[in-house]
């Protein structure tokens, strides 16, 4: 996978931006069909782990992510590997 980055200004205090970047079950919420699930206990910070999960029934995959770098305020960066355990979920038939 290629590294990509996304910039946005918005008018809010970078703390409230971080909290909102970091909230890893609302980002479920927001992409049609998947549910997050946070798989640590808090707070937030490398080692933090969470599963996405997208689809209906069956047809579903996990994309699990673990925190490998974090800087407040920011950057949070899930570990490049986690791309790649999710073509093992998608054959897993969940």
């Amino acid at each position: 996978m290629s590294p990509f980055r996304v910039e946005r200004t918005v008018p809010a205090a970078p703390e409230e931006v971080w909290r909102r970047l970091t909230d890893w079950p609302a980002h479920g919420r927001r992409v049609p069909l998947t549910r997050t699930r946070v798989l640590t206990p808090g707070p937030n910070g490398v080692g933090t782990r969470f599963t996405a999960r997208t689809g209906i029934g069956r047809l579903s995959f996990d994309d699990p992510m673990e925190v490998v770098r974090w800087e407040p305020r920011r950057r949070a960066v899930p570990a490049p590997a986690v791309w790649r355990s999710t073509a093992v979920s998608c054959g897993a038939g969940r």
